[in-house]
């Protein structure tokens, strides 16, 4: 990844509401597991689980928009 994508993609996650940017900085920029994202925010495994596929979802439309803008 260049610099700018890099920008781009921390960019992209701060337009993303609180929990999605804490659930997927920890899973990707901090190499933390599910258990242990689940164990220090206190919410369910599945919890965890959920707000990672919505963040991605997310992050992903974010990231779409930006390119065609």
């Amino acid at each position: 990844m260049q610099l700018n994508e890099h920008e781009q993609l921390y960019q992209a996650i701060a337009h993303l509401k609180e929990p999605y940017q804490e659930i997927l900085v920890s899973y990707y920029f901090l190499d933390m597991s599910i258990k242990n994202i689940a164990d220090i925010t206190g919410l369910k495994l599945s919890n965890v689980k959920v707000l990672l596929y919505r963040g991605r979802k997310q992050l992903k439309e974010v990231l779409s928009n930006e390119k065609l803008s």
